[in-house]
């Protein structure tokens, strides 16, 4: 919601702020870049995915594998790789490799969040469910316009979520 509504974000963790500022400031410079999700079938080779992919952007990271899928991290910092990473993909997916499908994505804030969550306490002092506090447009006394309301609230008023 505040990544579709929000000018402008503001995130609070432990009573402290974190950061504030869009939704693509806050993704550029806290989040971990874009995740490749690559979809497999049967005849899919993971050793040779992770080979292909580290030729095109060698800080790739697999993140997660399941029976169908595989994600990486790909680094912002690797953008002008991309294009070349795609075609290769696209070849391999034609040729019956076991490619499925693949999609790529940008961070989340919800990632922003854990990520400055486990900077401010450490990744083994963050509980499964923290409160974060997320100001719409304008902070700390300044009113705000809510865009589902088309009026001013004062931004003391929103409350976080669990």
């Amino acid at each position: 919601e505040a990544d579709l509504l929000g000018d402008r974000i503001a995130i609070m963790s432990a009573g402290k702020l974190q950061c504030v500022g869009s939704s693509l400031f806050l993704k550029t410079r806290y989040g971990v870049g874009y995740t490749l999700t690559v979809e497999r079938g049967a005849e899919f080779d993971q050793a040779n995915m992770l080979s292909l992919i580290h030729s095109h952007v060698p800080a790739a990271v697999e993140v997660s594998a399941t029976q169908r899928e595989l994600s990486y991290s790909l680094p912002l910092a690797a953008i002008a790789s991309f294009s070349k990473l795609f075609l290769r993909l696209d070849e391999k997916k034609k040729a019956g490799s076991g490619i499925i499908a693949y999609g790529v994505s940008m961070t989340t804030l919800e990632q922003v969040f854990l990520r400055l969550a486990a900077e401010s306490h450490g990744p083994e002092e963050l509980p499964h469910k923290r409160r974060f506090v997320i100001i719409r447009d304008f902070l700390l006394g300044h009113v705000c316009r809510c865009f589902n309301r088309h009026k001013p609230v004062d931004p003391t008023t929103i409350e976080g979520g669990d």
